[in-house]
């Protein structure tokens, strides 16, 4: 049965920018090239008022248009062949009418813009095209955003709504629209969905633990695939559940702590703390997070690893380097016990023994008789020979442990050091020492005496200085030593060579004695050697 003809027409309305349609209503064929849309907040005006109608088309800032067939096709007849209709439509369907925003949408003048054919606008895409249209003609009208090209071959994203016009006797006479340009936020929103899925990759597929928590009640939103793994749950078990719930705190209340330093500073940094226990084994977590809003929800974004076996690591390093500087603080002792026992007795008995054979021969070149000229000069020569072993014998103890530090003091013997340097060395040496000795150890004693040694030969072997100083500055809970030269300047290629026994040494001294020592270069400028050693408070 064929359809029965009746006279269709319809009204619209503009709801932000969008065509809204409503019931159909009755219109002349000769209305159609006048319809157009209206504000947001208006009606459509009886059709007789083409002025009203034409200054609204004109001056719409949403493109409309109006495309109408040469002539109109019975597509809704029974055994109308769509397919053959449609490439009809494709082809005979044209811009009839058009909108300035329209226009400028598609950067085209008007003149070469009306007359355009669906084929003109959709030759890079047909098929979808003609799948599309064809559903459009078959529903009367539609909402949708299609990729389509301006003039120039540019592409546009457009959003538009459009609803097919009748003839009265029921067919299809061809389609008005509304449009917009839409090509920046769709670009946006693929941005984002790209973006979100590189975040989804990233944030499922890490190595390291992900969780996205909220801010108020803890309870765990989001996590990723690791978290699971390395906790042996199932993501039903965690999500809506708090970190507290499923002891992964030892301690809950530095949970607390956590999220309230989180608040103040927004981003927290590699936390370690005491973490779940698994197996009879507590895990020590390091975690950082920082706080992020999703959907208006203010949570807690958190990336988390197990650090235990680092940690225990660290800590059987940290012990055994502890061991080490013991047992090198110890050999320093005992070397420094065996250069006094060994000084003593050079000094004490190789020179008693150097003594007494001294005086023994001073006395028979005093009993010799005059005459015996040539038995007077072998004396002499051999008074000579002693005096210069007497010389060595306490050069020797000397410099094995100088018998001033232990009977007078660190400042006394420094004096004697830096006396020694200059005149040996001929480099012009200043020292500036408190009046007093500070109240320092024994051993603290000889490890300031031996850096300060140490860092005065290394001046005279490869500094190449005109001068050098040496400064001592107490303070009632520590002391600072420097020795500061102004020659070439260490660099950092040597003090990073692991051939510097020496300076190994040095800092292995200052740090078996509780201290710290750094040593800084300047090229052409010089070298300071800086000790830092702490008072123990029952010293002063």
């Amino acid at each position: 049965m064929s359809r029965a003809p009746r006279a269709t027409r319809w009204s619209s309305r503009i709801l932000q920018g969008r065509l809204a349609f409503m019931t159909p209503c009755a219109f002349s064929p000769a209305d159609l090239e006048r319809i157009a849309t209206m504000p947001p907040d208006s009606s459509i005006p009886a059709l007789g008022d083409a002025t009203l109608l034409e200054l609204f088309f004109s001056q719409s800032l949403t493109g409309a248009f109006f495309m109408m067939i040469d002539e109109p096709v019975a597509w809704d007849a029974p055994g109308a062949d769509h397919d053959t209709l449609i490439e009809y439509v494709f082809a005979h369907q044209r811009i009839t009418r058009v909108n300035d925003a329209m226009l400028a949408q598609f950067g085209a003048s008007r003149d070469s813009f009306l007359g355009r054919t669906p084929a003109d606008f959709f030759a890079h895409d047909p098929e979808s095209a003609r799948a599309r249209w064809k559903a459009f003609l078959s529903a009367g009208q539609s909402r949708y955003e299609t990729d389509e090209r301006r003039l120039d071959g540019t592409a546009i994203r457009i959003e538009g709504e459009y609803i097919v016009l009748r003839t009265p006797d029921g067919r299809v006479a061809g389609h008005f629209g509304v449009q917009r340009d839409v090509t920046e936020r769709h670009r946006a929103e693929t941005a984002l969905r790209e973006s979100e899925a590189r975040y989804e990759a990233a944030f499922r597929l890490s190595p390291f633990r992900l969780t996205i928590n909220r801010l108020d009640d803890g309870r765990f939103i989001e996590v990723n695939d690791a978290f699971l793994r390395d906790l042996g749950r199932d993501r039903g078990d965690v999500i809506g559940r708090t970190s507290v719930e499923m002891g992964l705190w030892a301690d809950p209340t530095l949970r607390d702590r956590y999220i309230e330093r989180l608040k103040r500073e927004k981003t927290i940094i590699e936390l370690e703390f005491a973490g779940y226990e698994r197996h009879g084994r507590r895990e020590i977590t390091r975690l950082s997070s920082t706080l992020i809003e999703l959907q208006g929800v203010p949570c807690v974004l958190t990336i988390a690893h197990d650090v235990t076996d680092r940690y225990h690591a660290e800590l059987q390093l940290e012990s055994s380097q502890q061991q080490l500087r013991a047992l090198s603080s110890r050999q320093h002792q005992v070397r420094e016990e065996e250069r006094r026992s060994i000084s003593r007795e050079i000094h004490d008995e190789l020179g008693q023994v150097l003594t007494g054979v001294k005086l023994d021969v001073a006395w028979a070149h005093a009993h010799l008789p005059p005459d015996a000229t040539r038995a007077h000069a072998r004396l002499a020569e051999a008074l000579e020979r002693i005096a210069g072993a007497l010389e060595v014998v306490r050069r020797i103890a000397t410099t094995l442990r100088p018998a001033v530090l232990d009977d007078i003091g660190l400042v006394a013997a420094i004096e004697w050091l830096v006396q020694q340097f200059a005149k040996r060395t001929g480099v012009r040496t200043t020292l500036d020492v408190p009046p007093r000795d500070p109240p320092l150890s024994s051993d603290a004693r000889t490890t300031v005496f031996r850096i300060v040694q140490e860092a005065l030969t290394n001046v005279a072997r490869h500094a190449e200085a005109r001068s050098a100083h040496v400064v001592f500055r107490v303070v009632p809970d520590s002391l600072t030593v420097s020795v500061r030269d102004d020659g070439r300047g260490i660099t950092d290629g040597e003090m990073a060579d692991t051939r510097s026994l020496g300076l190994l040494g040095l800092r292995e001294r200052a740090i078996a004695a509780g201290g710290t020592l750094t040593i800084r270069g300047r090229a052409r400028r010089g070298t300071t050697v800086t000790l830092h050693l702490p008072i123990p408070t029952d010293a002063t």
